[in-house]
């Protein structure tokens, strides 16, 4: 993976930090223009709350870690 980073200007995640900084290191807005590859990860939880299949997920997530 780090050899894959080493393509891009700039590696920037959606975070779970409390409002308003939403992206780590900076926000992809900040960053177009100023950066010609930008690697932009984002995870589907950090944009939309749905507690039965967030739940769901983590009790499964839950039983698969006790099986390892």
């Amino acid at each position: 993976m780090t050899n894959l980073l080493k393509h891009f200007d700039i590696y920037i995640s959606d975070s779970s930090r409390p409002a308003p900084q939403y992206y780590y290191p900076t926000s992809p807005f900040d960053a177009i223009g100023r950066h010609n590859k930008i690697c932009f990860l984002t995870h589907p939880r950090q944009w939309e709350t749905n507690w039965r299949e967030n739940t769901k997920d983590n009790v499964i997530r839950f039983y698969e870690g006790l099986k390892w």
